[in-house]
């Protein structure tokens, strides 16, 4: 399958996990740190009722410290990881969401966007919290521990560390008469941020609900809700502000729209049908291949082990020098951790290359071409998947669509293949113009199981991402792809790992089958 789909076939992203060779130790909590979730759990109304609650819905005011205005706060939740924030303070607003596919930001009026990178993580991991997560920590393999006592506002309050999948790092001062949460810091995204917050598009309101930035926040004022204690006064802190939020109503499981947490349709230019766009950048492929097969470039891959804690445990960087023939990425190693190969490395580098060269020479030759079983392609997607939220936004300089995409419930798979896609939830990004795909990025929303789980699992969570740039005004060509893995072998071993790859340097020349090329020059 000649599109960015095939580059992600179920067997590569599987053989990610078989490669890994540290295996992931035991998460383990501090004791002091679960005993005092525990007893806050307990005072807030205890797990029971906090389970129970499916959804919740905040109204409030909010004001700006020595500011004239009074605005509006809105916190709406739904388990297990959506919500809706909003903020409007005179001209100025936000809002930011997650659903079950995607989350993303509105900064100012119409200034709309999905989030991605670091920003998203950041987005799940809050929404999981909002969901009462510190009633089922353990569950949701949130890390926590001690991190000793200060003083607030003047009473002493335990602190505890929290460290919320897929991508927050969250202190929690519990205070030690009542076991209330009283105050919380989190820390700023790490990496880049999302493309329009990058380029300051944002308005001054932001730094009430960004996710870019650390934040500050307090809580007071504890009433009971439904059995359970809320506070109805937080203080947000972030980038020099600081906003006063009043809550003036909080309800439990009442009925809520799930377009609530969708992207906001506010463009009136039309949206074309997602399954003709798709199959116009399947048909369109191989017009890229042949635009494509002029480039080259590098590639640095970083290859992370990864412990339980989601530390990184080692290392290992490698360069490639990449070309490609008949839409297959050559890659032609380099250097290893920084160090030239060997004349003997180098020359075995160039037998294989001329075997896959043969190989797929081969295959573009045969009149009557065999499907691979393994390979996962659009067509694939438009039988087991279904399109939803589409959107305009601008990528990269581009107009695309975006669009969320999640399994069919008309659909019951049976073949391995489509099990594999029917588990996976994400988000795409089509340059309709190109009719090619800028960025794409899936996660398993379940266990991916392999003999029922007993030779191998991908555990939920695993994910990957892929993402273009326009190169040349002509052609989009891989800049940046990331695959997280958690898998189980044989109902004993567990691994993980992070393989990260960066393109970079294209530079347009035609590529003989037998040629080597001069490497461009690294950064």
């Amino acid at each position: 399958m000649k599109t960015v789909f095939r580059s992600f076939t179920w067997v590569a992203f599987f053989c990610v996990a078989v490669t890994i060779v540290t295996a992931m130790p035991r998460a383990c909590f501090a004791q002091s740190a679960g005993k005092i979730i525990e007893a806050s759990v307990r005072a807030l109304g205890g797990a029971k009722a906090m389970q129970r609650i499916r959804s919740a819905d905040w109204e409030g005011t909010i004001r700006e410290d020595n500011g004239a205005d009074i605005g509006e706060f809105t916190l709406i939740t739904a388990a297990p990881g959506e919500f809706y924030r909003e903020f409007v303070l005179g001209p100025e607003q936000i809002a930011e969401a997650c659903n079950a596919s995607s989350c993303w930001s509105e900064q100012g009026s119409g200034n709309l966007y999905t989030l991605f990178g670091s920003e998203e993580k950041r987005a799940e991991a809050t929404g999981r919290y909002l969901n009462f997560s510190l009633a089922n920590y353990k569950k949701l393999k949130i890390q926590a521990s001690y991190a000793g006592t200060e003083n607030v506002d003047g009473k002493p309050a335990d602190v505890v560390e929290l460290t919320i999948p897929p991508g927050e790092k969250r202190r929690v001062y519990f205070d030690r008469a009542t076991h209330f949460i009283v105050k919380e810091t989190i820390e700023a995204a790490e990496g880049p941020p999302s493309e329009a917050k990058s380029s300051g598009q944002l308005s001054k309101v932001a730094s009430a609900g960004s996710f870019g930035g650390a934040e500050e926040i307090d809580y007071a004022d504890y009433c009971a809700v439904q059995g359970v204690m809320e506070p109805f006064q937080l203080t947000i802190q972030q980038d020099g502000r600081t906003f006063q939020v009043a809550v003036n109503r909080i309800s439990f499981n009442a009925a809520v729209n799930a377009s609530t947490f969708d992207f906001p349709n506010l463009s009136k230019k039309p949206l074309p049908d997602i399954a003709v766009l798709l199959t116009a950048v399947d048909k369109n492929q191989k017009q890229i291949d042949e635009i494509q097969k002029d480039y080259g470039c590098m590639k640095l891959e970083e290859d992370d082990n990864v412990n339980g804690k989601g530390e990184i445990t080692k290392r290992t960087t490698t360069l490639y020098q990449i070309s490609y023939i008949h839409g297959n990425e050559m890659a032609r190693k380099i250097e290893v951790d920084g160090k030239p190969l060997s004349a003997a490395e180098e020359q075995k580098e160039d037998e294989r290359l001329q075997k896959e060269v043969a190989r797929y020479d081969k295959e573009a030759a045969d009149p009557n071409p065999k499907k691979n079983d393994d390979d996962v392609g659009i067509s694939d997607f438009l039988r087991v998947s279904r399109f939803t939220n589409p959107r305009w936004e601008r990528f990269r300089g581009q107009d695309v669509v975006v669009f969320d995409f999640g399994p069919n419930p008309n659909y019951k798979p049976e073949k391995l293949v489509d099990k594999f896609i029917y588990d996976l939830v994400g988000t795409v990004w089509v340059d309709p113009q190109a009719e090619d795909i800028a960025r794409l990025e899936a996660r398993f929303d379940n266990s991916f199981k392999i003999g029922g789980g007993v030779l191998a699992s991908l555990q939920k969570g695993s994910a990957f991402q892929f993402e273009q740039s326009r190169v040349n005004n002509e052609v989009w060509l891989p800049s940046y792809d990331e695959v997280h893995v958690g898998a189980k072998f044989l109902l004993v071993k567990t691994f993980r790992a992070n393989v990260i790859d960066h393109y970079y340097d294209y530079q347009k020349f035609h590529v003989a089958t037998q040629q080597k090329i001069a490497p461009p020059q690294k950064r």
